[in-house]
């Protein structure tokens, strides 16, 4: 074969001197595995693997080849590999033509380029000039970079001494899925940078908030690289499309995201409702999708109250490291005073804290005056110890404190760490637990802001802990040890030292041979006190051992119906203590359905219940074929041998014959939710304790009650409450609620909103009324228009019934 590749070498030299022309005086070799000499050897045809190199720089490698001499034209197919050496050019394609005439490469069916090292080209039908170095075709194109974008276009030209691609009807997929459709790009695939005219982008909706949105920006010119998109006379919403206007939009003379800082910045932008502009923002930016943390301005929100005046109130967000950002919340009031607030975050490995504080005065900073302020600071913070002897460990600490009682609730100052405007609580926690051993150690302090005394208003517990040991036993059931104990001082000279061990049982369910499940709790009690002017305890060290015991029968019966099944299960609870029971007659705790049977239904860690008393009760349940619950009703009362007139009053369980309670939960229709508890007295003839919650839904019609009343011994508290919603279709609404204080006849608040929503806007005009009174709180009424853009946030504006 080796010979035969000479001769053949040697015969080409041959008819080159032979046949001397203009084209073969430019130089061309091969190689091939076998070849073949056609017409008088100006025809050659190679297989089986080609290799062919010219003077210009282009090396071909293809499975078979044809060379005519006399019009100088290669035409290679199957598995071809084209290398423009001096270009940086790789063509992988099944068919093409060399014409070394014109000095093209002509590609037919799918054609692979490799240009530049970075940008893979996959069409058909390519031409190569290399003449004037210009690749181009008028077929569908797909180009993928070395950062996973897509580009596809029909037709391209390429100039590859610039390194510009031009292209028409283009469509981007960028690497974080979102969508630009141009009328005309043109890519420098050297620096990797886009220009664009007439362009729209459809971001990927599932880096906003709900995957209804839409979000997407429309513009007349595009500038487009790694790090940076430019986008002159855009209008972006993330409203989904729809005939007409979107709901809203931002249109802005130049929007720019930038990758790097992750914030889209808009210059002379307006915010359009329906159309119509209603916000002017010479320059507004904010985090793009893909982030949760950006420093920038918040949504601004208006406000009015005859209670604290018309204020503005401007949130700023600001990262200030990766694990550290902070929320600087001002309020600026008509009447001159302020509100500085900030909210402080820190994220550490083996740590979290919170800090919120804030300000109230009409100080000399921005007013020239000096009047006295009102402050609040509250912090919290948690510290993950990673003890070896705990396989979880931890501190809590808080820190709550305000300058004057009302100020929290007056100014209606949010926090995520403001849990009670009427109380504080500062404390340092430490928890520990292991496989059966937990651990509680506290020191607190509590703060009644409103007890007028200020010697009385301060409650101290140190130290307030509780140990829980699971002790491994031969019984079958569950044995623990736990402790607990405190030492407390409060009401000034009120003291107490307080320590409880309970040893307690319970025993695993077991059903005998009738169908019975039983199982049983025992428990005993170490009480120790030590107090001085205790209205609860006795006035000197104490100590009392007691113990109860608990068995409880169950007897589950279930009768199969064709279209329902139902469940009846008689309860009895046998209970039995030889102890007397503490006075608690004064403590004040009820009795319902969910706590009758619990071994510790009086709440009370310093005494159980003594005597000896039965309770019975009965469940009932209703089930569909598919298990949904249509009706339950269950019902319980406690009988006693002889009164025990230590018990709490307002439980009722002291007597012979305590209330009968109950739960009723039916739910026959899907329109209809009704839940019930109650306690009857036992002259069957008067509800000392009724709650009832019900929703009715009716096709667009929602409404929803809550009553309580309680009478007799339990207390006066009444009220009815409501809150009913019509939405006239997916996008209008009318909602209505209210509350009544029965006990004094007297409507605490009227809600009304008419609200319209879609997946980007609400719209409501809201009315509100609360005849609340209580300090510098005063009865108010409002009337504003609040508008919420999805996904920036809400803003209303100041009171319009003035």
């Amino acid at each position: 074969m080796k010979n035969k590749f000479f001769i053949f070498k040697i015969f080409i030299y041959f008819l080159l001197i032979i046949f001397p022309n203009k084209i073969l005086s430019e130089e061309i070799t091969f190689n091939a595995s076998e070849i073949q000499s056609l017409d008088k050897g100006n025809k050659i045809k190679a297989y089986n693997g080609v290799e062919i190199k010219d003077q210009n720089g282009i090396i071909i490698n293809a499975d078979k080849f044809e060379y005519d001499k006399i019009k100088s034209v290669i035409k290679v197919y199957d598995n071809i590999v084209i290398i423009d050496s001096i270009n940086d050019v790789i063509i992988n394609s099944e068919e093409a033509i060399y014409l070394r005439n014109e000095n093209k490469i002509i590609t037919k069916k799918f054609t692979q380029i490799k240009f530049n090292q970075k940008y893979i080209i996959e069409t058909s039908n390519v031409i190569y000039d290399r003449g004037i170095n210009i690749i181009s075709t008028e077929d569908k194109t797909a180009v993928k970079d070395n950062l996973n974008n897509t580009i596809n276009f029909n037709g391209f030209k390429l100039s590859i001494s610039k390194k510009i691609l031009d292209a028409k009807n283009v469509k981007i997929i960028d690497n974080e899925a979102n969508e630009y459709n141009v009328e005309r790009i043109k890519i420098n695939l050297n620096t990797d940078q886009i220009l664009g005219k007439d362009l729209s982008i459809n971001f990927n909706n599932n880096l906003f908030q709900s995957k209804e949105n839409e979000p997407r920006l429309k513009g007349n010119t595009l500038f487009l690289d790694k790090n940076i998109t430019k986008v002159k006379k855009g209008v972006f919403t993330t409203c989904k499309k729809r005939d007409g206007c979107p709901p809203w939009v931002l249109s802005s003379e130049e929007v720019k995201h930038d990758k790097i800082k992750k914030t889209v910045y808009y210059k002379n932008a307006w915010l359009k409702v329906y159309d119509v502009p209603i916000l002017y923002f010479p320059k507004f930016f904010h985090p793009d999708p893909t982030v949760k943390r950006q420093s920038g301005f918040l949504i601004p929100k208006f406000a009015q109250s005859s209670n604290i005046g018309n204020y503005i109130n401007i949130p700023y967000y600001h990262v200030v490291s990766e694990n550290r950002d902070f929320t600087f919340n001002p309020r600026f009031y008509t009447n001159e005073k302020v509100i500085l607030q900030t909210e402080y975050r820190h994220v550490a490995k083996n740590s979290n804290h919170i800090i919120d504080a804030s300000i109230n005065s009409r100080n000399q900073l921005f007013f020239g005056n000096n009047n006295s302020s009102k402050s609040h600071f509250f912090s919290k913070s948690s510290f993950d110890m990673d003890l070896d002897y705990f396989d979880n460990s931890k501190i809590d600490l808080k820190i709550q404190q305000t300058s004057d009682d009302k100020y929290l609730k007056t100014y209606k100052i949010n926090s995520p760490i403001i849990e009670s405007d009427a109380t504080l609580n500062s404390n340092i926690v430490f928890e520990g637990s292991k496989e059966d051993l937990d651990i509680n150690l506290s020191a607190e302090i509590y703060e009644d802001l409103s007890e007028t005394s200020t010697s009385d208003r301060y409650e101290y517990i140190l130290p307030n802990f509780s140990l829980t040991k699971t002790i491994q036993n031969n019984f079958g059931g569950d044995l623990s040890l736990t402790s607990t104990g405190n030492n407390k001082l409060y009401n000034t000279n009120v003291s107490e030292k307080i320590l409880i061990n309970d040893i307690k049982y319970n025993s695993i369910n077991s059903v005998n041979a009738f169908g019975f499940l039983t199982n049983y709790e025992i428990l005993v009690k170490n009480f120790n006190v030590d107090s001085k002017n205790s209205s609860s305890q006795k006035n000197k060290k104490s100590h009392d051992l007691q113990s109860i015991l608990n068995y409880q029968i169950k007897y589950p019966l279930r009768k199969i119906g064709k279209k329902y099944d139902n469940f009846l299960t008689p309860i009895v609870s046998l209970r039995y203590s030889p102890n007397k029971s503490k006075d608690i007659k004064n403590n004040d705790v009820i009795i319902d359905y969910n706590n009758i049977f619990s071994l510790n239904r009086i709440s009370a860690g310093d005494t159980v219940e003594g005597g000896q008393s039965i309770t019975i009760g009965n469940e009932f349940k209703t089930l569909d074929k598919l298990d949904n619950e249509l009706l339950s009703l269950n019902l319980a009362t406690v009988i006693r041998d002889e009164v025990n007139s230590d018990l709490p009053l307002t439980s009722k369980l002291g007597n012979t014959s305590s209330d009968i309670v109950g739960e009723l939960s039916l739910k026959p229709k899907k329109f209809l939710d009704f839940k019930y508890n109650f306690s009857l007295d036992n002259d069957l003839s008067t509800l000392d304790y009724s709650k009832a919650n019900a929703e009715i839904s009716i096709n667009n019609f929602v409404t929803s009650f809550e009553f309580l009343e309680k009478n007799n011994l339990i207390g006066s508290e009444s009220y009815l409450s409501n809150k009913t919603t019509l939405n006239f279709n997916d996008n209008y609404s009318l909602e209505f609620s209210t509350r009544k204080n029965k006990e004094k006849d007297l409507t605490e608040y009227y809600n009304l909103i008419y609200q319209y929503k879609n997946d980007c806007l609400k719209a409501a005009i809201e009315y509100k009324k609360d005849y609340y009174s209580d300090g510098d709180l005063k009865p108010e009424e409002q009337l504003f228009f609040s508008l919420t853009i999805i996904p920036f946030g809400k803003t209303n504006t100041p009171s319009i019934n003035n």
